[in-house]
């Protein structure tokens, strides 16, 4: 964790309609990736401001594998919670009802668990 991070949590997402779903379903601190891969800029940004990261990619074998790629990455300086999507979903695909069943336990957990 980077001393000084100025919000405690943050989701990291494929791209900025998955950031609006979830921004809509109450989340605030969203940010997309712009595809699957975590560049060292978009890292650095990161750890600059959560001290806890949630990974939320598409739910196929790409989004998965990149999710546990991002982790890794992001692992070192912040705690890190991965969510898998069901196959074939995509955050932004998701019901407002359903997007809240997601964060709502996400959110409650302090603790990696990936």
């Amino acid at each position: 964790m980077v001393p000084g991070a100025s919000v405690n949590r943050g989701v990291a997402l494929t791209h900025t309609f998955d950031c609006m779903k979830l921004h809509q379903a109450g989340m605030r601190s969203v940010v997309a990736l712009m595809g699957s891969a975590l560049y060292e800029p978009q890292r650095c940004a990161l750890v600059g401001r959560f001290r806890h990261v949630v990974v939320i990619l598409d739910g196929d074998v790409t989004g998965r594998k990149a999710g546990k790629t991002v982790a890794d990455r992001l692992r070192p300086h912040c705690t890190v919670q991965v969510v898998e999507l069901p196959l074939g979903t995509q955050p932004d695909q998701l019901s407002m009802e359903a997007a809240r069943g997601i964060l709502q336990p996400t959110l409650q957990r302090r603790l990696a668990v990936w």
